[in-house]
């Protein structure tokens, strides 16, 4: 297995743990994670929406794929909302309360559409 970097002379152009970026989320993932891109490096990020533009917190790498903690939403999506259940941020079970209905049923709806291409090769 080999070390992850965890410095800032991990070497140029490389990603490292701790290391800070900001990023524009282009999609949710199956979990309701925020999914960018940075330098063509995917980065998975929850409580993160499409459109919205954050300061993010590189946390560890899986295969080719970073996880990241929010650290500060510096542009929000039009739909974001406060999530109706008051536990949801520390519960877990609903990942996308905090989205518009509108936008989870999008959400939803492409993800079927990309299974089905996908899996079913509709």
């Amino acid at each position: 297995m080999s070390k992850l970097p965890t410095t800032p002379h991990a070497g140029k152009n490389e990603l490292y743990v701790g290391m800070t970026l900001e990023i524009v989320c282009i999609d949710l993932d199956k979990r309701g994670n925020g999914i960018g891109k940075f330098q063509g490096v995917v980065l998975c990020v929850p409580d993160l929406l499409p459109s919205e533009r954050a300061i993010v917190q590189l946390i560890f790498k899986k295969g080719s794929l970073w996880v990241a903690k929010l650290i500060k939403i510096t542009k929000y999506s039009k739909l974001r909302i406060e999530a109706p259940c008051s536990v949801a941020k520390d519960c877990g079970g609903c990942t996308i309360q905090h989205l518009h209905y509108s936008g989870q049923l999008q959400v939803k709806k492409n993800q079927v559409q990309q299974d089905l291409k996908r899996i079913g090769c509709i």
